[in-house]
Protein backbone atom coordinates (compact mmCIF):
# COMPACT_ATOMS: atom_id res chain seq x y z
CA UNK A 1 0.00 0.00 0.00
CA UNK A 2 1.14 3.62 -0.87
CA UNK A 3 2.15 6.18 1.99
CA UNK A 4 3.50 9.25 3.12
CA UNK A 5 6.46 7.97 5.17
CA UNK A 6 6.24 9.26 8.34
CA UNK A 7 3.07 10.76 8.03
CA UNK A 8 1.32 8.92 10.57
CA UNK A 9 3.73 9.22 13.08
CA UNK A 10 4.27 12.81 12.61
CA UNK A 11 0.41 13.32 13.09
CA UNK A 12 -0.33 11.34 16.09
CA UNK A 13 2.83 13.39 17.75
CA UNK A 14 1.09 16.95 16.72
CA UNK A 15 -2.19 16.81 15.55
CA UNK A 16 -3.89 17.78 18.60
CA UNK A 17 -1.47 20.60 19.79
CA UNK A 18 -2.14 24.18 19.30
CA UNK A 19 -0.15 27.35 19.82
CA UNK A 20 -2.59 28.60 22.17
CA UNK A 21 -1.57 25.58 24.12
CA UNK A 22 2.28 26.07 23.75
CA UNK A 23 1.80 29.84 24.82
CA UNK A 24 0.42 28.80 28.02
CA UNK A 25 2.00 26.21 29.08
CA UNK A 26 5.34 28.07 28.18
CA UNK A 27 3.83 31.47 29.93
CA UNK A 28 5.30 33.61 27.23
CA UNK A 29 3.98 36.45 25.90
CA UNK A 30 2.16 36.65 22.34
CA UNK A 31 1.54 38.86 19.91
CA UNK A 32 -1.92 38.17 17.81
CA UNK A 33 -2.65 39.43 14.77
CA UNK A 34 -6.14 39.70 14.81
CA UNK A 35 -8.78 40.65 12.02
CA UNK A 36 -9.15 44.32 11.10
CA UNK A 37 -5.48 44.81 10.96
CA UNK A 38 -5.64 44.87 15.30
CA UNK A 39 -2.34 43.52 17.02
CA UNK A 40 -2.58 42.37 20.90
CA UNK A 41 0.27 41.42 22.58
CA UNK A 42 -0.17 40.19 26.31
CA UNK A 43 -0.28 36.76 27.81
CA UNK A 44 -2.74 34.06 27.24
CA UNK A 45 -4.07 32.89 30.00
CA UNK A 46 -6.84 30.83 29.24
CA UNK A 47 -8.17 28.45 26.04
CA UNK A 48 -11.39 27.05 25.67
CA UNK A 49 -12.84 25.66 22.25
CA UNK A 50 -13.80 29.11 20.95
CA UNK A 51 -12.16 31.59 23.20
CA UNK A 52 -9.18 32.88 24.55
CA UNK A 53 -8.53 34.68 27.71
CA UNK A 54 -5.62 37.71 27.13
CA UNK A 55 -4.34 39.74 29.93
CA UNK A 56 -2.51 42.66 28.48
CA UNK A 57 -0.59 45.64 30.23
CA UNK A 58 -4.12 47.58 30.65
CA UNK A 59 -6.71 44.79 30.71
CA UNK A 60 -7.87 40.77 30.57
CA UNK A 61 -10.46 40.19 27.81
CA UNK A 62 -11.95 37.20 26.17
CA UNK A 63 -11.26 37.02 22.31
CA UNK A 64 -12.75 34.75 19.96
CA UNK A 65 -10.52 32.38 18.14
CA UNK A 66 -11.98 33.18 14.61
CA UNK A 67 -10.74 36.72 14.91
CA UNK A 68 -7.14 35.40 15.27
CA UNK A 69 -5.51 35.05 11.75
CA UNK A 70 -1.66 34.09 13.37
CA UNK A 71 0.44 34.52 16.11
CA UNK A 72 4.33 35.09 17.05
CA UNK A 73 6.77 35.45 19.98
CA UNK A 74 6.18 39.18 21.75
CA UNK A 75 8.43 41.66 20.44
CA UNK A 76 8.00 40.11 16.64
CA UNK A 77 5.82 43.44 15.29
CA UNK A 78 9.18 45.20 13.99
CA UNK A 79 10.48 42.19 12.33
CA UNK A 80 7.01 41.26 11.22
CA UNK A 81 5.99 44.41 9.53
CA UNK A 82 8.81 44.00 7.24
CA UNK A 83 8.43 40.82 6.02
CA UNK A 84 4.84 40.40 5.95
CA UNK A 85 3.29 41.84 2.45
CA UNK A 86 0.22 42.53 1.47
CA UNK A 87 -1.49 40.91 -1.33
CA UNK A 88 -4.04 44.15 -2.61
CA UNK A 89 -6.88 42.42 -4.36
CA UNK A 90 -7.29 40.09 -1.65
CA UNK A 91 -7.27 43.01 0.71
CA UNK A 92 -9.75 44.54 -1.31
CA UNK A 93 -12.63 41.79 -0.96
CA UNK A 94 -12.55 43.01 2.80
CA UNK A 95 -13.02 38.99 4.28
CA UNK A 96 -14.56 38.54 7.73
CA UNK A 97 -13.72 35.61 10.03
CA UNK A 98 -15.48 32.61 7.83
CA UNK A 99 -17.30 30.57 10.85
CA UNK A 100 -18.59 28.00 9.30
CA UNK A 101 -15.69 25.04 8.74
CA UNK A 102 -17.00 23.44 5.79
CA UNK A 103 -16.38 27.12 4.18
CA UNK A 104 -13.47 27.69 5.14
CA UNK A 105 -10.31 27.41 2.72
CA UNK A 106 -8.37 24.03 3.23
CA UNK A 107 -4.96 22.42 3.00
CA UNK A 108 -5.17 18.80 3.12
CA UNK A 109 -2.59 17.37 5.56
CA UNK A 110 -1.36 15.24 2.85
CA UNK A 111 -0.13 18.41 0.95
CA UNK A 112 1.55 20.02 4.33
CA UNK A 113 3.59 17.06 4.97
CA UNK A 114 5.50 16.68 1.93
CA UNK A 115 5.87 20.03 1.59
CA UNK A 116 7.13 20.52 5.11
CA UNK A 117 9.43 17.31 4.37
CA UNK A 118 10.70 18.82 1.50
CA UNK A 119 11.43 22.75 3.21
CA UNK A 120 9.58 24.13 0.03
CA UNK A 121 8.78 27.92 0.38
CA UNK A 122 5.48 28.73 -0.01
CA UNK A 123 3.73 31.71 0.34
CA UNK A 124 0.35 31.71 2.19
CA UNK A 125 -2.30 34.60 1.89
CA UNK A 126 -4.23 35.44 5.16
CA UNK A 127 -7.77 36.34 4.20
CA UNK A 128 -7.08 40.16 4.86
CA UNK A 129 -4.43 39.99 2.39
CA UNK A 130 -1.82 39.15 4.54
CA UNK A 131 1.52 37.57 2.19
CA UNK A 132 3.59 35.31 4.38
CA UNK A 133 6.70 33.24 2.82
CA UNK A 134 8.23 30.72 4.61
CA UNK A 135 9.28 27.23 5.32
CA UNK A 136 6.83 24.96 7.05
CA UNK A 137 7.93 24.12 10.44
CA UNK A 138 5.27 22.31 11.89
CA UNK A 139 1.25 21.80 11.69
CA UNK A 140 -1.63 20.72 13.99
CA UNK A 141 -5.25 20.04 13.14
CA UNK A 142 -5.53 24.04 14.35
CA UNK A 143 -2.61 25.26 12.71
CA UNK A 144 0.29 25.94 10.85
CA UNK A 145 4.09 26.87 12.25
CA UNK A 146 6.60 28.99 9.25
CA UNK A 147 9.84 30.10 9.56
CA UNK A 148 10.37 33.13 7.42
CA UNK A 149 13.48 35.03 6.63
CA UNK A 150 15.70 35.39 9.33
CA UNK A 151 14.26 32.57 11.62
CA UNK A 152 10.84 34.51 12.27
CA UNK A 153 8.59 32.19 13.49
CA UNK A 154 5.04 32.75 13.06
CA UNK A 155 1.72 30.60 13.33
CA UNK A 156 -1.31 30.92 11.14
CA UNK A 157 -4.33 29.87 11.93
CA UNK A 158 -5.86 27.10 9.39
CA UNK A 159 -9.29 29.28 9.64
CA UNK A 160 -8.05 32.33 8.16
CA UNK A 161 -6.15 30.93 5.52
CA UNK A 162 -7.31 32.18 2.29
CA UNK A 163 -4.66 30.21 -0.41
CA UNK A 164 -1.53 28.92 -0.25
CA UNK A 165 0.82 28.41 -3.11
CA UNK A 166 5.08 27.66 -4.24
CA UNK A 167 7.37 29.66 -6.53
CA UNK A 168 5.84 28.17 -9.76
CA UNK A 169 2.14 29.30 -8.54
CA UNK A 170 0.63 25.58 -7.67
CA UNK A 171 -1.77 25.99 -5.19
CA UNK A 172 -2.22 23.68 -2.05
CA UNK A 173 -5.80 23.99 -1.24
CA UNK A 174 -7.85 20.94 -1.41
CA UNK A 175 -10.14 22.12 -3.75
CA UNK A 176 -7.22 21.93 -6.28
CA UNK A 177 -5.74 19.19 -4.50
CA UNK A 178 -8.33 16.99 -4.79
CA UNK A 179 -7.55 16.73 -8.80
CA UNK A 180 -3.76 17.44 -8.89
CA UNK A 181 -2.97 15.21 -5.72
CA UNK A 182 0.53 16.49 -5.60
CA UNK A 183 1.57 14.47 -2.48
CA UNK A 184 1.68 11.32 -4.39
CA UNK A 185 4.55 13.15 -6.39
CA UNK A 186 6.45 13.46 -3.18
CA UNK A 187 9.64 12.03 -2.78
CA UNK A 188 8.29 10.85 0.76
CA UNK A 189 5.57 9.17 -1.32
CA UNK A 190 6.15 5.20 -1.82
Amino acid sequence: MEKLHGFSEYKKAHYQSSCFTRFIREGAPALLLCHEERLVEGVILEESPFDLVIKTEEESFTLPKVEVKACAAAGQKENLSKLIKKEKKVAAKKLAPILAPGLRHFIKNKSLFPLMVERNVLFFTLLEGEIIKGLVTGFSRYDVVVHMKGGVEITLLRHAIFDVRDKKGRCYLKSVQKKTRDWKKSEVYA
